[in-house]
């Protein structure tokens, strides 16, 4: 009886730690195979987010910006299409540069001839920038601009002479350009939206709505 005692005191707290132990392991909750699969095969989110950025552009897929300058000094338009752009600038007057270029990231990069160029960066809205024409450099603002407000160009020939117009139509209605004729530039004649054209020595020339992929320095 002394011996078999402990000997049964001693099944019974193995007896008794088994069954706590079967108990603590069917209340742990199990983790099912596949979804462990999916936890470790997924991706950071980080991940997904920058190949996003990498992919967004700047600009619209189509659009045309208008503006001035600081001062008033020149007015500019600027259409965007598919990745490229075009864009005129002038004083109404003499001044004027015709530009192309194409989307690069965050920025538009045009150049024109004699060194004329523009750079573009989006600005709410709108964008803005930095003017380079005839040795000068001037910032400027430009906002979406809806038709008829936009950027035009009409081309004929005006007593064997060849004669080119570019017109900025802004959002207000008003209109700003240069006509050159024979290689000398003016104030262009008013655009009359209705009629499509204006007149120049007498003779109607048709004006063209410009779009950010047309070649206007060719």
């Amino acid at each position: 009886m002394k011996v078999r005692g402990p000997v049964l005191t001693l099944l019974a707290v193995v007896g008794l730690a088994l069954a706590l132990f079967v108990v603590n392991t069917r209340q742990e909750p199990a983790r099912a195979p596949d979804q462990a699969a999916r936890t470790e095969a997924a991706p950071p989110p980080a991940a997904d987010t920058a190949a996003a950025a990498d992919t967004a552009t700047a600009f619209p897929a189509e659009a045309v910006y208008t503006g001035r300058s600081a001062g008033d000094q020149v007015t500019v338009a600027i259409a965007v299409r598919g990745g490229k752009a075009a864009a005129y600038l002038c004083d109404g007057r003499r001044v004027e540069a015709w530009l192309e270029g194409s989307v690069q990231g965050e920025e538009l990069r045009l150049q024109g001839k004699d060194g004329a160029s523009l750079t573009v960066r989006p600005d709410g809205e709108g964008v803005s920038g930095q003017i380079f024409v005839q040795g000068r450099q001037l910032p400027y603002t430009a906002q979406l601009a809806k038709p008829p407000a936009g950027l035009y160009e009409g081309e004929t020939t005006v007593g064997g002479e060849p004669a080119r117009i570019g017109w900025i139509v802004l959002p207000d209605g008003s209109q700003v350009g240069v006509g050159t004729v024979g290689g000398d530039p003016g104030p262009a004649p008013l655009l009359d939206l209705g009629e499509g054209g204006a007149a120049v020595g007498g003779v109607f020339v048709s004006a063209r709505p410009i779009r950010g992929d047309d070649d206007v320095t060719g």
